[in-house]
């Protein structure tokens, strides 16, 4: 369980990451938040956010967050917290990028 100030941490970690997505969208702003929430076991903005993730991802191919072990990392966490929808579509993207890049 998270310690009472680290939850208040991430708490005020997401309010900044907010007002940063509202001035510029952003894929790796939209991860961070998909994965505050999923800390603070936010399943349901955890879900938002990871929705406003996957279109900010599909028009920046090559990000950082393209990459196979994020998109597996970010999978990995959808699934433990439930959200299998997500985690499918992570885990699938990540085993994609995999396999480009051992076929490079």
């Amino acid at each position: 369980m998270l310690a009472l100030v680290a939850a208040d941490d991430l708490r005020a970690s997401a309010e900044l990451f907010k007002r940063a997505l509202a001035i510029k969208p952003d894929v790796e702003v939209a991860r961070a938040l998909t994965a505050i929430s999923l800390r603070l076991k936010d399943n349901a903005a955890a879900s938002t956010y990871y929705q406003g993730y996957a279109v900010a991802l599909a028009g920046e191919p090559g990000t950082t967050a393209q990459a196979a072990t994020a998109r597996a990392e970010l999978g990995a966490a959808l699934f433990e917290a439930g959200l299998l929808k997500e985690a499918e579509a992570e885990l699938t993207a990540a085993v994609s990028l995999g396999a480009k890049v051992r076929s490079a």
